[in-house]
């Protein structure tokens, strides 16, 4: 029910604010006092708006009785009360209750004014007097400098202003008023005056509207777009930026049609689609630039499907266990006599498409090759394929590693073989345990999860806190505790069910809410988008230390309420680097 007033109060507001800009529009066309029949048009919108503003007071009154009828212990009514503090918050929606509120105010008071009548004695015709301007009635968004925008920014001021019987000093106020930045900057120092409207518009045209300085932003703009993941959010991003640059340059007059130009901007796609668009420029005679952007709305498109199916369901440690073992890369791997680590993805059989999240290549059971608890040594394993008829390199079936034609590469021996399948696999000593704690002793190597503390914040509201962030590429997506979520008052995107698989744990299903959040970095900060969770983890183990001295580690207990997954997992985590016994991680949020 909540939902359902939501999305139609959502919707109520967007009417309101496109009656607000007929009003204004209307507004500016008729002077005051009005005629009766132009007081007739004014009171139906003025009606309008009055409705509207009622319907909104109504829904929020409707939701707050729904949330004071809801037991305190309801975890769904702490939700609901800070979804409408978030409402409530809004600059968006203060403002525009504010300006539609003095509209009605203003506007009842026009209604009774009374118009002037002619006087019948002399046939003299007095000149009407336009509207006053106001900025912010005129809904346009301010100009900080940006040639891309100064052409969209001019044309709307044309409409609103400059082809409007405004005085001079009215005009150059108001566009004073709009500019920000560089561009205020550009013409700081002129007085408002008539004389000086039409020099400032001049100046501003020669600097903002130089086209060959647009043409130039616009490449620089197209060589900055940062090359796309894997992801399917991240291909699109990328897809949909090239393509509006390109029909930007083409409204320019520029051709597009040139290798430079296509090299340029298939580079910008991750290895696997870019290999497909350079196979597909090679084996077109005549390939336009135009079909190498449709082609890239193709892999989009079917990046975005693969990934609907892929995350349907979700495998990350079930919230019950008090910590998670884990087989990729440890930060502070301290190594004997054996130097190989064991690597971030083992099987690409981790990510059959199937009903199941994993399909063990051993057992068929649902999980990772990697992590079979049947199967354990590598001989073990080998046996296995070899009585279901694989292949002992690649796991695959209906043929053996005679006729193998698959060019995997061990990460332990470099070998032709998975590393799970390697016998030094063995010298690892991984033992079938229930035991989940965050440390695994593996001989004389000691290792921990890979956590940092950094600050989190409302991507709205700017509120940080910090909190412990546990990286874990077993993790299809990542995950935000409900604690987390309510601290922060975190904006929430949709909901949907999940359905949690752990390593031999039974699966669980619940309703989980995607927010927005915001990770500190050590340059800036990065949007990601998770789905919430009860709980994490009870505790993972969290490693300090100081960089110049890394002998100087301390390691204290603190529970996760962040968990990156394979979604997020190599946006933050860049490279891997020994020192002396030690494996350090670099990342986005500093070493680890």
């Amino acid at each position: 029910m909540a939902d359902r007033i939501f999305t139609y109060l959502d919707r109520s507001i967007n009417e309101l604010e496109q009656l607000k800009n007929e009003y204004t529009n209307i507004f500016q066309q008729h002077t005051v006092p009005w005629s009766n029949i132009v007081k007739i048009m004014f009171r139906a919108q003025l009606k309008l708006l009055q409705e509207n503003m009622e319907y909104w007071d109504e829904s929020i009154t409707k939701l707050e009785n729904k949330a004071k009828s809801m037991r305190n212990d309801d975890t769904e009514k702490q939700e609901l009360l800070d979804k409408i503090d978030v409402h409530n918050n809004d600059a968006r929606h203060r403002l525009l209750k504010r300006e539609v509120s003095k509209i009605l105010l203003e506007g009842q008071g026009y209604l009774e004014l009374e118009q002037q009548q002619p006087n019948t004695t002399a046939n003299i015709t007095t000149p009407s007097i336009p509207p006053s301007l106001k900025i912010s009635s005129l809904n346009i968004q301010k100009f900080n400098g940006d040639y891309l925008k100064w052409k969209t920014f001019w044309q709307r001021f044309e409409i609103n202003v400059d082809n409007h019987s405004f005085s001079k000093v009215e005009k150059l106020d108001a566009l004073i008023g709009l500019l920000e930045g560089i561009a205020l900057d550009e013409v700081a120092g002129f007085e408002i005056t008539e004389e000086n409207y039409d020099t400032v518009v001049d100046t501003l045209k020669n600097r903002f509207g130089n086209s060959k300085l647009i043409l130039k932003e616009l490449h620089n703009n197209l060589r900055s777009i940062p090359p796309a993941t894997t992801n399917a959010k991240s291909i699109r991003t990328t897809v949909n930026h090239i393509s509006n640059m390109c029909r930007q340059l083409e409204n320019y007059g520029v051709d597009i049609d040139n290798d430079s130009l296509q090299t340029e901007i298939i580079e910008k796609m991750p290895p696997r689609e870019k290999n497909e668009l350079i196979w597909y420029q090679l084996e077109k005679e005549e390939t336009t630039t135009e079909m190498i952007l449709e082609q890239m709305k193709k892999i989009a498109l079917k990046a975005e499907i693969a990934s609907n199916n892929f995350t349907k369901t979700s495998s990350i440690p079930p919230q019950t266990f008090s910590k998670t073992p884990t087989t990729y890369p440890q930060s502070f791997m301290k190594t004997s006599q054996n130097p190989n680590r064991i690597p971030l993805l083992q099987n690409n059989n981790e990510y059959k498409s199937s009903s199941k999240t994993f399909a063990c290549s051993f057992c068929d059971d649902d999980h990772s090759s990697v992590r079979c608890p049947k199967f354990v040594t590598s001989d073990e394993r080998i046996q296995q394929l070899k009585t279901k008829n694989c292949c002992a390199k690649c796991t695959k079936p209906d043929h053996n590693e005679s006729h193998c034609k698959s060019n995997v590469v061990c990460r332990i021996c470099q070998g032709h073989h998975y590393s799970f399948l390697c016998n030094q696999w063995n010298n690892t000593n991984y033992q079938k345990s229930n035991n989940s704690n965050t440390f695994i002793s593996i001989e004389a190597q000691q290792g921990c999860l890979l956590t940092k503390k950094v600050g989190v914040s409302n991507p709205v509201t700017k509120e940080t806190v910090d909190a412990t962030i546990l990286f874990d590429p077993g993790s299809q997506r990542s995950f935000i505790s409900d604690r987390l979520i309510r601290q922060l008052k975190l904006p929430w995107e949709a909901k949907e069910k999940l359905e949690l698989q752990g390593i031999g744990a039974k699966a669980t299903s619940y309703v989980s809410t995607k927010v927005k959040l915001q990770i500190k970095t050590t340059k800036s900060s990065k949007d990601i988008v998770a789905s919430s969770i009860p709980k994490i983890a009870n505790s993972v183990s969290l490693v300090t230390f100081d960089e110049n001295d890394l002998t100087k580690t301390t390691i204290t207990e603190t529970t996760p309420d962040i968990l990156i997954g394979m979604d997020y997992f190599f946006t933050f985590i860049n490279s891997f680097e020994r020192k002396n016994d030690l494996v350090i991680v670099h990342s986005e949020v500093g070493q680890m």
